[in-house]
């Protein structure tokens, strides 16, 4: 999918344009590996690389009921078309800024907490959720994204716009390819 051709918005086109190089991230970071590679932990309270996509995956699964019905609501509801960039909210920075690369470890909510074993095909399982998010931006071209608010999956009560939303996923990802990138950098990483 070419979604930054396909869309008007250029704040939805920067977003777009960081998802070919995450896929190329996930899959330079886990293609071949073993399942034992996948799931080697580099100590108890570390999460393996396995475990990393398999947060990322859970955190989708927890927007994917609420982004596509959103989406239509605001497409039923006639909202004004604009090609403007989103605002801002304050939980939406505070969150895009917890999750951003290099930002201070913030806590995992129970509910994101990924299984020591990584599902079979995690890899595919992660890339899916970017072949999601594709589709989901070119839906929201043209809709005032600032207006569209959603919950967090983490707290329900707070509520940020789906422009924000659309940024935090992506942030969220490069953080924990990253994180999964220094656990096979470890000593004791399994080679072979």
């Amino acid at each position: 999918m070419s979604t930054r051709a396909e869309v008007r918005n250029p704040a939805i086109q920067a977003v777009a344009a960081q998802l070919p190089s995450l896929r190329e991230h996930a899959r330079r970071t886990a293609s071949g590996l073993s399942q034992w590679q996948l799931d080697w932990q580099p100590g108890p309270r570390s999460w393996s690389v396995g475990q990393c996509l398999e947060h990322l995956v859970i955190a989708h699964e927890r927007y994917v009921p609420t982004v596509p019905r959103v989406l239509a609501e605001a497409k039923a509801a006639g909202h004004p078309a604009t090609d403007q960039p989103w605002g801002t909210t304050f939980f939406g920075r505070f969150i895009l800024k917890s999750v951003t690369p290099g930002s201070r470890s913030v806590p995992t909510g129970k509910a994101f907490m990924p299984a020591s074993r990584a599902r079979p095909q995690v890899l595919d399982a992660f890339v899916g959720t970017l072949d999601d998010l594709e589709r989901w931006l070119c839906d929201a071209d043209g809709l005032d994204l600032t207006k569209i608010k959603i919950s967090s999956p983490m707290l329900r009560l707070i509520r940020y716009n789906l422009g924000e939303g659309f940024a935090i996923v992506v942030a969220h990802a490069e953080r924990h390819l990253q994180q999964a990138d220094r656990v096979k950098q470890r000593a004791g990483f399994p080679r072979a």
